[in-house]
């Protein structure tokens, strides 16, 4: 049981510490908070689990207040360079006029190869 224990907490502390230096490297270096990124890194790499924690901790640049922590990269996005920019889809399938070319060509492609369209236009 006890070694079952352990290797449950060798496990948690792998990925942490595998967290904590990825997070580390991809960092903005000019928001690592207390000491230099490189000096970060070299903490985390050579205190391993003790580093990562204190990379959490002490390190790691905070969300500011207001901004996303993270780019949204699909859904619905302003694009333009006005604040008040149109909003379209980011991905084609969230996108309605691509959804009915698509369909257009379906029909079309079916209509070449004689094939009725059975689905009555949708």
């Amino acid at each position: 049981m006890l070694l079952r224990l352990g290797g449950i907490f060798f496990v948690i502390g792998l990925v942490l510490w595998l967290w904590a230096l990825f997070d580390s490297v991809t960092a903005p270096a000019d928001r690592v908070r207390l000491l230099p990124k490189l000096l970060w890194i070299l903490i985390v790499v050579v205190f391993t689990d003790v580093g990562a924690v204190l990379w959490f901790l002490g390190g790691r640049p905070r969300a500011t207040a207001g901004a996303p922590a993270r780019p949204l990269s699909f859904g619905w996005q302003s694009h333009g360079s006005s604040g008040s920019a149109r909003r379209r889809p980011s991905a084609p399938d969230d996108d309605p006029e691509f959804l009915r070319r698509l369909a257009e060509d379906v029909r079309r492609k079916r209509r070449a190869e004689g094939q009725d369209d059975a689905d009555g236009g949708s």
